[in-house]
C-alpha cells in the first residue's frame, strides 16, 4: 500500500480517526475557560454566535510529504532567511528585520517575477497531500474558514469532507457565486491567476486592492469568534491581521483566539490581551513532548478538546442498551432465580424502573419516537420475569404505581402492545383504587388500558375504564381528553359513524396536535374542508411558535408532522391552485413522517412475501426428490411481527392524528392495506380496518377479501355483524352526501361518494350471506336509494344496480317471483329523470321466472298502461319499457288487451333495412315471440333477418376498435343462439349454407400493438368462437338434411375445432355419426381428450358433445354410444378433474337419470362424493385460487347428484350429508340447487 510521511518522518499509511480519549486533564490548562468559551461558539448552543477560524502557515506543517527528504513548508523565518543570503550574500547584519521589508527588497531588485519563482520553488504545492489533522479542521462546523497559505491543502481537503460542503473563495470575483461556509483564500494560491500577498507593498494597498475581501473579513469578525490557527505571536500576517482587525472594528470587534504551542511569556500574554486577543496555549500540556512534535500535538489536543465539549445534542438521545438493564447483568442463572425469589426480582424490578426512569426524563419530546429507537425499547423488556403480583406486593401502592408508571411509558413510546403482565398489574391497582395515588397517574393507567381494551376489542372493558376516568378526571383535564379521544377511535374502529359524528365534537381545542387529531377523526366520518382547516391552523400555530423557539425539539418535532400533513392537502383535486407551505425537514432531528409510514408498509410488504411463500407448504431443497414442510399457521392466525406492524400503525395514527387520506390525497393507505394483509383474520373488526384503507372496489384487495368464496368463509355471527355494520355505515354515507350540497362542500361531497359506493358495493358482496328477509329488504333499500334524487351519480347508481342485482340473486326463485312488482314498479331512468347509461337493471335476475300477478291487479294495470306509453315510438325511455314488457309478454303475464297494444307500441318504429321495431335493445330473434300488429308474422320476419339476409357477414373485429361494433357483431350472433333457444330452424339449405359460412371463419391475426386493444381484440374473438360454435351445435348441424352431413362437411369441422384450444364447436360433430359411421372412433377420441383437457371451455365442448352423443343414442338414431365413455366420465369425477369439474358432474346426473350409468359407476361416484366433501370445503380452499373459481357450482353439483343418486344405491351417510350441507350453505345457488329437483 502507498504510504506519505508526515513532518517528523514517520509513515502514515491511512488517514488518521481521531479518538477522543484525553491524556492531559485539559480542565487544568490555564486557558481553559477561554478554550469552553470559544467552543461553546463553535458548537453554537443557541447563546452565542458562531465560530470562523483563520489558518495560518504553521498548519500546513501537518501535511503528508512524499519523502523524508522532501520540501518542508517554511515558516516566515525560513523565507527571510533565504531572501536575505541571496539579498545581501556576507552581510546579513545589514539587513531589515521586518519579514515584510525583506520581501518588499526582494522585489524592488529582482522583480515580481523572480519573487513569484522564489515563492514557487520554496512552495511544491502538489507534492504535499493534505494530512488527518486538515480534513479533522474542516469537519467542524465553522461559519467560515480563511487562511493566508499560499499552498492549496485546505482546497484539496474540502473536496473529499463529508461533514461539511465548503465553497472555495480564491478570487473576488468567485464571492457572489459562494455561499458559507466557505474557504477563502486571503492572499491567493499558487497556480491562479491573482497576486500572492507578500511584501509590505502588498499588506499597504490591501484594503483597497482587495475591498470585497475586506468587507467579507469585517462581516465575518463581527458576526463570529475568530479563532487563528497555525500562528506564532510574531507571525507578520498575524500582527497585521489583528492590527487591522483592531484598527477597522474597533469596540465592534469580537474577541480573537490564538491557538497553538505559543509558550507565552507573561508580557507577551499581556500585550496580546491588550489586543482583545486571548490566547490558548497548549504548551503546559506539552512539556514532555518533543519540541519538533509540539506544534502538532497541540493542535491534536485542541481538536481533541472542541469535540470533547461538543454538547450532546437531545435528538441523540438513545434509550438504555438492553444489555445494561439489572436482569442481563445478574449472571446466567439470574432468570430462573427471578422466577423463584420475590425479594430478588422485587430488587431487580426496582432496579429496571430506573433505568426506564432516566430514559424517560431525558425523552426529547418527540411526538413519536423514531422507529429504530423504538425498535430498541421493544427488544429490552423484562416483565415477564418480574412483574408479577407476589413481587409487587413487596412495594408500598405509591412506589408499586410510579414502577408500572415507567414500564407503561416505555410500551406507549415505543409502541408495543401492553403485555399481560404489566395488564394484569394495572387493572389490579385500578380495581383496588387506591387513594393514596395520584388521580392523574390513575387516569393514565385508565386511558392505557381504554386504548387496548379498544384494539382487542372489548367493549365491555372499554366502557368499564372509560368510566373509571370519567369518574376521577375534571371535564377540562387532558387525561379527560385522553379518554374521549379513545372513544373516538372506539367508535372509529366499530365503524359507528353516526356516534362518532356526536362525539369528535367534544375534542375542541387550541392545541396544535388536537388540532390533528380531531382533523384526522374528521376524515374518517367525510368532513375534509373543516379537516383541511384544522390542519393547516395546527400546521400555522406550530410555525408560529418555531419562529419564537427555534431549538425547541418539542415544537419542530410536532412541526415536522403537521407541515407534512398540511402540505399533502394542497395537493388535493379540490385545493386552490396556490402554492403549499415550504416544506420543513427536520430529518437531522429523526422527524421523518413518510419514512415512518413508508417503514412499515415495507415491513407488512415483505412479511407478507414471505408469508405467501411459506402457505407453499414446503421448500425446494437442491438434492433431488428432498424438500422441506414449511410452518403452516392455524386459519385466522396473527403472528407477533404482524400484529407489531398494525400496533404501530394504529399508534401512529393515533397520536398523529394522521389521515388514511383526504382531500384526495392517500397519506398512508397503502400502509394500512399492507397491514391488513398480513393480519387476515376473520372478524368484524378485520373488515372494518381494511374498509378505512380502500377507496373503492378496485383496489386489488377487494377482489381478494370480498370475493365469493371469501365471503362464503365468514363465520355466520362475522357476516351478520359485518352486514349490521355496512348497512349503518351506508346510512351514514346518504346522510352525509345529502348534507354535502352546494360547491363549497364539493370535497365532502366527493368524498362521501367514495364511501358510500365502496359501502353499497361491499353490501351487495355481502347479500349472498343474508337471511331472504334481509335480502328483500336489502332489495328496497337499493331501489330507494335509486330514487332519490340526492342519489343520482353514476359511480352510485353502479352501485345501487350491483346491490339490487346480488340482493335478488341472494333470495330463491319463489321469493324472487313475488318480487317482480317491486321490479316492474321501479321508475325507467326518464322518470327518475336521470341517466340511462347509469340507472339500474335488475329485471335479467328474474327473467326466468313467472311473476306473481295475483291480488292489487289494478296497481299492475296502471304501472302496464305506463310502461306502454314509455315504450312508444320516440320516447326516451323505450327500450327500457319494452326491455320491461317483454319480460311480461314471454312469461304470459299480459292480458290479451295488454298483449295486443304491447305489439302496436313495440312495431311502431320499425327499421327500415330490416324490417324489425327499432331501438328497442333486444336481439332480433327475440322479436320472434313478441307480439305484433295482426299484419305482421315476427316469426317470419326474424326469419327472413337472419337466414336470408344473414347477419354473418364481417365476423372479424375491424383494425381500428370501436367497442359499439365489436358489441354489435357479438349480439348478431347472439341473435341465432337465441333463435336456437326459441325453437326458430333455418331450412337445410338455409342451415347448409350458414353452416359452411361459419366454419369458413378463420380469424385473421394481427401483430400486437397497444395491450388495451389487443386484449379487447382477444376478448371479442373468444366470445365470437364460442357463439359460433353454440350456432353450429344448436341450429346449423340439427337442421342438415342426410345430404348435407358429409364427411367433407365433417372435417371441415373438425379442422375449425381445433384452432382454438377449446375446442368450441365439438358438440355439433355427433350430429354427423349416423351419415358418418367412421367418425365415431375419432369422435370418441376427441371427447376423451377434452374430459383430461386443461381448459374449462374444453372439458364442457367434451361433456356437451357426450350428452348429444347420448342424445341420439336415446332417439333410437342407430348410432351406438362407447361404454369407454361413460367409464371415463366417471373416472375423471373420481380423480377430481378441477378443470370443468362442473360440467362433469352436470352429465353424470343427466346420464344417471337417464339410466346410462350402469350400477358399477354409480358406485363409483359415492366415495367420489365423499372425496369432494372434503376438498371442496370453502375453508381449505384459497379465495382468489384457480379452485375458487367454480367451487360453489362444484358444490352446488355435488348436492343435486346426491339427491338423484338417493333413489339409486345404498347411501353410508355421504349423499345425506350433501343434501342436509345445502340446505344451509352460505351460497344461494348451492342453497337452492335442489328447489328444482324437489317435488
Amino acid at each position: 500500500m502507498p504510504f506519505w510521511m508526515n513532518a517528523n518522518g514517520d509513515k502514515v499509511a491511512r488517514p488518521y480517526t481521531p479518538e477522543l480519549k484525553m491524556t492531559f486533564k485539559i480542565d487544568t490548562l490555564p486557558d481553559y475557560s477561554a478554550l469552553q468559551q470559544f467552543a461553546r461558539s463553535l458548537w453554537r448552543d443557541g447563546t452565542v454566535r458562531g465560530a470562523a477560524v483563520l489558518v495560518g502557515a504553521g498548519f500546513s506543517k501537518n501535511a503528508l510529504f512524499p519523502a523524508k527528504d522532501s520540501r518542508q513548508p517554511l515558516l516566515w523565518g525560513d523565507l527571510c532567511d533565504a531572501m536575505v543570503e541571496q539579498l545581501y550574500p556576507g552581510r546579513k547584519g545589514s539587513a531589515p528585520t521586518n519579514p515584510l521589508r525583506i520581501a518588499e527588497e526582494y522585489r524592488t531588485y529582482f522583480g515580481q517575477a523572480a519573487l513569484d519563482d522564489f515563492i514557487r520553488s520554496h512552495f511544491p504545492d502538489r507534492a504535499w497531500q493534505p494530512g488527518a489533522l486538515h480534513t479533522e479542521l474542516l469537519e467542524f462546523p465553522w461559519s467560515d474558514v480563511l487562511t493566508t497559505n499560499w499552498d492549496t491543502l485546505l482546497e484539496r481537503t474540502a473536496e473529499s469532507t463529508f461533514e461539511q460542503r465548503y465553497d472555495l473563495v480564491r478570487l473576488e470575483a468567485d464571492l457572489p457565486h459562494a455561499r458559507a461556509p466557505r474557504v477563502v483564500k486571503l492572499h491567493g494560491s499558487i497556480g491562479d491567476e491573482g497576486p500572492l500577498i507578500f511584501a509590505e507593498e502588498d499588506y499597504r494597498t490591501y484594503p483597497s486592492k482587495h475591498a470585497a475581501f475586506v468587507n467579507l473579513a469585517r462581516q465575518i469578525f463581527i458576526e463570529n469568534e475568530l479563532c487563528l490557527i497555525g500562528f506564532s505571536g510574531d507571525d507578520p500576517n498575524f500582527l497585521e491581521w489583528t492590527g487591522w482587525v483592531r484598527d477597522q472594528l474597533g469596540g465592534k470587534a469580537r474577541r480573537v483566539y490564538l491557538v497553538g504551542n505559543l509558550d507565552l511569556a507573561p508580557a507577551k500574554r499581556k500585550f496580546l490581551e491588550s489586543r482583545n486577543i486571548a490566547p490558548i496555549d497548549f504548551a503546559p500540556a506539552l512539556v514532555a513532548t518533543p519540541k519538533a512534535a509540539r506544534h502538532a500535538e497541540a493542535t491534536k489536543l485542541f481538536f481533541e478538546a472542541l469535540h470533547a465539549a461538543r454538547p450532546r445534542l437531545m435528538h441523540n438521545w438513545a434509550p438504555a442498551e438492553p444489555g445494561s438493564f439489572p436482569l442481563r447483568r445478574a449472571g446466567q442463572d439470574a432468570h430462573t432465580k427471578a422466577r423463584k425469589d420475590d425479594a430478588f426480582a422485587a430488587d431487580l424490578l426496582q432496579q429496571t424502573a430506573a433505568v426506564i426512569k432516566s430514559d424517560r426524563e431525558t425523552y426529547p419530546g418527540w411526538l413519536v419516537c423514531p422507529a429504530s429507537l423504538r425498535d430498541q425499547m421493544r427488544h429490552r423488556s423484562d416483565e415477564a420475569w418480574l412483574l408479577r403480583a407476589s413481587v409487587l406486593e413487596r412495594f408500598e401502592v405509591t412506589e408499586r404505581a410510579a414502577i408500572l408508571r415507567e414500564f407503561l411509558w416505555q410500551r406507549t413510546v415505543s409502541y408495543s402492545w401492553i403485555s399481560n403482565q404489566l395488564f394484569e398489574a394495572l387493572s389490579t391497582l385500578l380495581d383496588a383504587r387506591p387513594v393514596s395515588v395520584d388521580e392523574d397517574v390513575l387516569c393514565e393507567f385508565a386511558v392505557a388500558l381504554m386504548r387496548r381494551a379498544r384494539l382487542h376489542p372489548d367493549e365491555k372493558a372499554f366502557l368499564k375504564w372509560e368510566d373509571f376516568v370519567t369518574q376521577l378526571a375534571p371535564s377540562s383535564d387532558e387525561t379527560r381528553m385522553e379518554a374521549r379521544y379513545q372513544k373516538c377511535l372506539f367508535e372509529r374502529d366499530q365503524l359507528k359513524l353516526h356516534e362518532l359524528a356526536d362525539s369528535v365534537s367534544l375534542l375542541e381545542s387550541p392545541d396544535p396536535v388536537w388540532m390533528l387529531r380531531r382533523a384526522g377523526l374528521l376524515t374518517e366520518i367525510g368532513f375534509h374542508g373543516h379537516a383541511t382547516k384544522l390542519i393547516r391552523d395546527a400546521a400555522t400555530e406550530l410555525e408560529r411558535r418555531y419562529r419564537l423557539d427555534r431549538s425547541s425539539i418539542w415544537i419542530r418535532a410536532r412541526l415536522g408532522w403537521a407541515e407534512w400533513i398540511s402540505r399533502g392537502t394542497y395537493a388535493g383535486a379540490f385545493q386552490a391552485p396556490v402554492d403549499a407551505p415550504k416544506a420543513r425537514e427536520f430529518k437531522e432531528l429523526l422527524v421523518a413522517p413518510r419514512d415512518e409510514i413508508e417503514r412499515i408498509e415495507t415491513m407488512a410488504t415483505e412479511h407478507y412475501a414471505k408469508q405467501k411463500l411459506d402457505e407453499t407448504g414446503f421448500k425446494l431443497l437442491f438434492e433431488p426428490g428432498h424438500y422441506r414442510e414449511s410452518r403452516q399457521l392455524a386459519p385466522d392466525t396473527v403472528d407477533s411481527s404482524a400484529a407489531a406492524a398494525f400496533y404501530q400503525l394504529d399508534q401512529l395514527m393515533e397520536v398523529v392524528g394522521l389521515p388514511i387520506r383526504t382531500s384526495g390525497v392517500n397519506f398512508c393507505a397503502d400502509a394500512v392495506g399492507a397491514v391488513a394483509k398480513i393480519t387476515y383474520h376473520r372478524t368484524v373488526d378485520w373488515y372494518i380496518w381494511l374498509m378505512r384503507g380502500m377507496h373503492s372496489h378496485y383496489d386489488k384487495t377487494f377482489d381478494v377479501y370480498f370475493s365469493r368464496i371469501a365471503v362464503a368463509q365468514l363465520p355466520d355471527e362475522v357476516s351478520s355483524g359485518l352486514i349490521s355494520v355496512v348497512r349503518a355505515g351506508a346510512d351514514f354515507w346518504v346522510s352525509r352526501l345529502e348534507t354535502s350540497q352546494g360547491k363549497e362542500q364539493a370535497e365532502d361531497r366527493s368524498g362521501a361518494i367514495d364511501r358510500l359506493r365502496l359501502h353499497l358495493t361491499v353490501l351487495s358482496r355481502l347479500a349472498v350471506r343474508m337471511s331472504e328477509d334481509d335480502a328483500q329488504a336489502t332489495l328496497l333499500y337499493a331501489l330507494s336509494l335509486a330514487r332519490r334524487s340526492s342519489m343520482q351519480f353514476h359511480w352510485i347508481l353502479e352501485a345501487v344496480n350491483e346491490l339490487a342485482n346480488q340482493s335478488v340473486a341472494a333470495l330463491p326463485p319463489s321469493r324472487q317471483s313475488k318480487l317482480a312488482w317491486e321490479i316492474i314498479d321501479f321508475p325507467l331512468a326518464a322518470e327518475a329523470q336521470s341517466d340511462t347509461r347509469w340507472w339500474p337493471d335488475i329485471i335479467n335476475r328474474i327473467w326466468n321466472l313467472v311473476p306473481d300477478r295475483s291480488g292489487e291487479d289494478a296497481r299492475w294495470q296502471q304501472r302496464i298502461q305506463q310502461l306502454l306509453v314509455a315504450a312508444k315510438r320516440g320516447q326516451p325511455s323505450r327500450r327500457e319499457a319494452v326491455y320491461r314488457l317483454s319480460y311480461l309478454s314471454l312469461r304470459e303475464s299480459l292480458k290479451a288487451d295488454e298483449r295486443a297494444s304491447f305489439g302496436d307500441v313495440l312495431w311502431s318504429d320499425v327499421d327500415a333495412q330490416s324490417g324489425l321495431p327499432a331501438d328497442t335493445g333486444l336481439l332480433s330473434s327475440a322479436l320472434a315471440n313478441l307480439p305484433s300488429p295482426s299484419a305482421i308474422d315476427p316469426r317470419e320476419t326474424v326469419c327472413a333477418v337472419l337466414f336470408q339476409g344473414g347477419q354473418t357477414g364481417g365476423l372479424e373485429a375491424p383494425k381500428l376498435l370501436d367497442t359499439r361494433v365489436l358489441d354489435q357483431k357479438l349480439q348478431n350472433m347472439q341473435s341465432y343462439v337465441l333463435a336456437a333457444q326459441i325453437g326458430i330452424r333455418p331450412d337445410h339449405q338455409q342451415a347448409q349454407r350458414l353452416f359452411d359460412e361459419l366454419v369458413a371463419w378463420d380469424p385473421v391475426s394481427v401483430e400486437p400493438r397497444d395491450p388495451i386493444d389487443d386484449s379487447w381484440r382477444k376478448n371479442f374473438l373468444d366470445g365470437m368462437r364460442r357463439h359460433v360454435g353454440t350456432v353450429l351445435t344448436e341450429l346449423c348441424a340439427p337442421a342438415l338434411d342426410p345430404t348435407s352431413k358429409t364427411a367433407g362437411r365433417v372435417s371441415t369441422l373438425r379442422t375449425w375445432i381445433l384452432k382454438s384450444r377449446e375446442w368450441h364447436g365439438l358438440p355439433a360433430m355427433p350430429a354427423f355419426l349416423d351419415t358418418v359411421p367412421d367418425l365415431a372412433g375419432d369422435l370418441a377420441t376427441l371427447i376423451r381428450r377434452a374430459l383430461f383437457g386443461s381448459y374449462s371451455h374444453r372439458v364442457w365442448n367434451g361433456v356437451t358433445a357426450l350428452r348429444k352423443w347420448a342424445t341420439l343414442v336415446q332417439n333410437g338414431s342407430g348410432v351406438a354410444l362407447p361404454d369407454h365413455l361413460i367409464d371415463q366420465l366417471v373416472s375423471t369425477i373420481e380423480t377430481r378433474h378441477e378443470h370443468g369439474l362442473p360440467a362433469l358432474l352436470y352429465t353424470a346426473r343427466h346420464f344417471l337419470e337417464r339410466n346410462l350409468i350402469p350400477a358399477a359407476g354409480v358406485s363409483r361416484l359415492l366415495p367420489a362424493l365423499e372425496d369432494l366433501w372434503i376438498e371442496s370445503q370453502y375453508l381449505d380452499t384459497e379465495a382468489t385460487g384457480r379452485r375458487a373459481i367454480s367451487l360453489s357450482l362444484v358444490r352446488a353439483e355435488c348436492v343435486r347428484l346426491a339427491y338423484a343418486m338417493k333413489s339409486r344405491i345404498s347411501d353410508d351417510g355421504t349423499l345425506d350429508q350433501w343434501i342436509e350441507a345445502g340446505k344451509s350453505d352460505p351460497l344461494p345457488e348451492v342453497r337452492n340447487a335442489l328447489l328444482d329437483a324437489e317435488p
